[in-house]
């Protein structure tokens, strides 16, 4: 076996091939049969197991693909909790896939097929391998530009719609329970021994309702939930440039400035910050009608970059972001309580 390869149990290696043989059929409205699978563990595997495939069918053609087993969370021990249990479920994204990014303003990998058997333990997905690198790595800030302005176009594919679109689907719900159960467990991470929180932090206990309700008030839609720049896959021709967000384990009903607040995290200084959220607003069709204007705007940006600062201190005492999300998140939620007066 080469080095990369997958040991693949005999009880899922043929469900595998039929699930495949199922799943592209109906895909290229064609009868088609897997006839070989060769499989590699992906480098981007983080949360789950993820794996390239190349398929070959009994036509002889060979397809590249991603195969994401939702149902098999690869977080040890060791490693730390990954994600708390509240915010886990291993049949949202497929959810996403199937019923919501068809809807979509903006690029994702094609969805070759899905199965969804709990009873089993399977949540399977079948994406499009990707050509592109995450967007992390490219230096063009007219590239980031133009991240930007796609968000803005995914928020806008849901706007006044999400309710009923999203309706009984596994999503996270941005609701009152879900933002006042982060500065708790903040609180609890930050000062685990002591009844004092650190000096500058008592907005988590004393001033954090005054947030909920600011970010109650704002419109919502679809959001990515995780929409940081390494979920994010850039293709580049020319000057062109083509953007795919990947990983929808995190989708939400919520304010679509929590997904900008993601991605203009990290160490821009204010003008390019200022020039994402400006590319930002001017491509979005809901902000132009924002009670207020640009500064109203402004300060609800704010007050979901709080939460975003929020949300990564209570994710999990044992747990540290990978390289790509790593910053000082605690400094960013006492800078911007200082600036909100909280």
């Amino acid at each position: 076996m080469k080095p990369g390869e997958i040991q693949d149990p005999a009880s899922e290696s043929g469900e595998l091939l039929e699930a495949l043989s199922t799943s592209l059929s109906r895909y290229f409205d064609a009868r088609v049969r897997v006839v070989d699978i060769q499989r590699e563990a992906s480098p981007y595997s983080s949360t789950f197991s993820i794996e390239e495939l190349r398929v070959t069918l009994d036509t002889g053609d060979s397809i590249p693909l991603v195969f994401k087993d939702l149902g098999r969370p690869i977080a040890s021990v060791e490693r730390g909790v990954v994600k708390p249990a509240a915010v886990f479920d291993p049949a949202r994204e497929i959810s996403v896939y199937q019923t919501l990014l068809p809807w979509a303003q903006i690029r994702t990998p094609r969805c070759y097929g899905s199965v969804l058997a709990p009873e089993k333990g399977r949540y399977w997905l079948f994406l499009e391998k990707l050509a592109g690198v995450e967007l992390y790595q490219v230096e063009e800030f007219e590239a980031w530009l133009e991240v930007a302005r796609c968000l803005a176009g995914l928020h806008d594919s849901f706007s006044g719609s999400i309710e009923s679109l999203a309706s009984g689907l596994p999503l996270l719900r941005y609701d009152r329970d879900f933002y006042a159960t982060w500065p708790l467990r903040a609180r609890s991470f930050i000062a685990p021994e002591s009844t004092s929180i650190p000096e500058g932090c008592e907005w988590l206990t004393d001033g954090y309702g005054t947030v909920v309700d600011r970010l109650l008030r704002l419109p919502r839609t679809f959001l990515h939930g995780d929409f940081y720049a390494s979920n994010v896959i850039v293709q580049s021709h020319g000057r062109s440039v083509q953007v795919f967000p990947i990983d929808w384990e995190m989708a939400a009903v919520g304010p679509g400035f929590i997904d900008l607040a993601a991605l203009i995290s990290g160490s821009w200084n204010e003008d390019e910050r200022g020039a994402l959220t400006d590319a930002y607003l001017r491509a979005s069709r809901t902000c132009r009608k924002w009670p207020g204007g640009y500064t109203r705007a402004a300060k609800d940006l704010d007050y979901c970059r709080l939460h975003v600062a929020v949300q990564w201190l209570g994710w999990s005492p044992a747990w540290s972001p990978p390289p790509e999300h790593r910053q000082d998140w605690f400094q960013q939620a006492i800078d911007l309580a200082g600036r909100l007066r909280l």
